[in-house]
């Protein structure tokens, strides 16, 4: 996999054979401002969008933003519309089991109203997420 973007909050690899992106949040992202977490959710949508990535695995098993309710809404009406229009099939999560606030969070926003329209799925481990978004 080739790496795009790297932040001190998160890189980016992309699998060009599997229309595939691999985000790994690092352990800076826990202390990530909403400001700047939504920043960062937009400018990967634009490189969703530039790349027609068609499904993606977020590893959070380092850190994740705990995401409060206005920031799942704002998810919800500003970036899940933007998924569905470039007709992502598939993203997976990786949830540390310990971090019981931050995998709430992400579920909750894929729970919301728009991103009930994605195929998401949440698990425990690397292995059978990737499993999961390459077949």
């Amino acid at each position: 996999m080739e790496l795009i973007l790297s932040t001190p909050y998160y890189t980016i690899h992309h699998s060009t054979s599997a229309h595939l992106f691999l985000v790994e949040w690092s352990e800076k992202a826990e202390k990530i401002s909403k400001e700047e977490f939504k920043k960062h959710v937009s400018q990967f949508v634009a490189k969703v969008k530039e790349y027609n990535i068609k499904r993606f695995l977020v590893n959070s098993l380092k850190g994740h933003i705990i995401m409060d309710i206005e920031t799942q809404e704002w998810h919800d009406k500003e970036i899940a519309p933007q998924y569905i229009a470039q007709k992502i099939e598939k993203i997976a999560f990786v949830l540390p089991e310990k971090d019981y606030f931050a995998s709430i969070s992400l579920e909750q926003a894929f729970d919301e109203t728009q991103a009930q329209q994605l195929q998401t799925r949440f698990f425990q481990t690397f292995d059978q997420a990737m499993q999961w978004i390459e077949n």
